[in-house]
């Protein structure tokens, strides 16, 4: 799925804090769906999808409803709520 980022900074800034966290998972699933570790312009790296820019998005279910709430409930998303 290709979905454009609200609020883009402070939503990557949230996948690569719950990537860190949960470096087993990512590192698991890099070699499984061959993934790769992409440079961030802020010199972070985020673990993308092989062949793509998409982030991978752990199973973090804060990031997750997080994730949902902006792009759902945000004034841009056309949905009332």
């Amino acid at each position: 799925m290709n979905v454009s980022l609200l609020e883009q900074e402070n939503t990557i800034k949230c996948i690569c804090q719950s990537q860190n966290q949960d470096s087993a998972t990512m590192e698991q699933w890099r070699e499984e769906h061959h993934a790769h570790l992409s440079e961030d312009s802020d010199g972070g790296f985020t673990y993308r999808q092989a062949d793509s820019k998409e982030a991978m998005i752990p199973p973090d279910l804060e990031l997750r409803r997080y994730l949902m709430e902006l792009h759902h409930n945000h004034p841009t998303a056309g949905h009332p709520g």
